[in-house]
């Protein structure tokens, strides 16, 4: 933080007071946050401290201690705030706030909690069918935090099914649609990846519909095709 008298001038030895304070509220992923320890995203300096003071230099720069994160994903309030000063009288008072979101580098790709895939699972669907409820994974880091932003990628066998995909295109022309059997989807804020429609093959048989996030391991989806007439 940079302190100035009235006349813009950097003041040497003002006193500034560093303060951290945890997320609080709800969160839109469906958990809640509060201010008990390990429950909501905070930090602290090296002494385990939510307040430090620092006082400015030459150039009037008041530096706060290292702080570290804890492991909860989200956002904490960083400000500072200006105490007494020992020279010229510091020009008003002021404070700023910083955000940080601490995410682990080795994600897990786990079933989602929306995900209603249990029906899914070892499912028999006819051939040319549409399975219904899109799958869905759900990608957390150590903590068991979400990771927003991963990469998903489904893939099918050629003989199992294929994902249909549908691009935006000016009205005139209509929606551009793609089939493939790999297709790779981005999580949303709440690390949450959601397949596009599958239609199930028309080859009988089973087969396994993989869901990858690199470096965590693969989830899987097993699934059987009927011929047509057959009973499920």
């Amino acid at each position: 933080m940079k302190v100035l008298d009235g006349d813009g001038n950097p003041v040497v030895g003002a006193s500034v007071t560093f303060t951290l304070t945890a997320s609080t509220g709800s969160s839109a992923c469906g958990t809640s946050s509060s201010s008990s320890a390990g429950s909501a995203a905070d930090a602290s300096f090296a002494d385990g401290a939510t307040q430090a003071s620092a006082t400015s230099n030459a150039s009037g720069i008041a530096t706060s201690p290292a702080l570290t994160a804890n492991g909860e994903a989200g956002t904490f309030t960083a400000s500072a705030a200006l105490g007494s000063s020992g020279g010229s009288e510091p020009h008003g008072g002021t404070s700023t706030a910083a955000s940080h979101r601490p995410y682990s580098p080795s994600p897990t790709l786990r079933q989602a909690r929306e995900d209603r895939s249990r029906r899914r699972l070892h499912a028999v669907h006819r051939g040319g069918e549409c399975v219904p409820d899109p799958a869905r994974r759900h990608v957390t880091d150590a903590q068991k935090n979400p990771v927003p932003g991963a990469l998903v990628t489904f893939s099918a066998p050629g003989a199992g099914g294929r994902f249909t995909i549908r691009s935006m295109a000016p009205a005139a022309t209509g929606a551009h649609i793609t089939y493939t059997h790999t297709v790779a989807v981005k999580t949303g804020a709440c690390g949450i990846a959601v397949a596009p429609p599958f239609t199930a093959g028309r080859q009988p048989g089973g087969y396994i519909v993989k869901a990858s996030a690199k470096p965590a391991r693969s989830a899987a989806f097993a699934l059987v095709n009927e011929a047509p007439g057959q009973s499920q």
